[in-house]
């Protein structure tokens, strides 16, 4: 296992860093390609790109974006997220979450949302533990 160093510093993420956020989610199981966080990192007003950078080394990002949409109030909704294993349990998933839902509050959203697989274990207890509980939408879905 790796030494963990310093503090990593959070910061906005950039078009430049899409090779390592796709590095880093692909070790954590992701399967989103280099093409969709670039159209996330150029979208509009909105987007919220957060990663956490130690010497470096990009080690947690969380983006996602405000915006109004099925009669709702403006949301910050919650579209991708991770933090490297070595990470994990030191708090910084709670940091990046945290600066997450402050640019969120500041583009006006007044509630935060995300979407995970059903019986998730390990990202559904991390959200519940900052306090996202279920709510009374459905997801529907087909093939297109």
């Amino acid at each position: 296992m790796r030494t963990v160093g310093s503090t990593p510093t959070l910061r906005d993420l950039r078009p430049a860093d899409v090779e390592a956020i796709v590095a880093l989610a692909g070790l954590l199981g992701s399967t989103e390609p280099a093409a969709e966080w670039k159209r996330r990192l150029r979208r509009g007003s909105g987007v919220v790109a957060i990663g956490a950078e130690e010497d470096g080394r990009l080690v947690g990002y969380a983006a996602g974006e405000v915006r109004a949409a099925f009669g709702l109030a403006p949301t910050g909704w919650v579209e991708s997220f991770g933090v490297d294993n070595a990470w994990r349990g030191r708090g910084l998933g709670r940091a990046i979450a945290s600066a997450l839902l402050q640019r969120f509050r500041e583009l006006g959203a007044e509630r935060a949302l995300t979407m995970l697989p059903l019986h998730d274990r390990t990202l559904a207890p991390f959200f519940r533990d900052l306090g996202f509980r279920e709510e009374s939408l459905v997801t529907l879905g087909r093939t297109v």
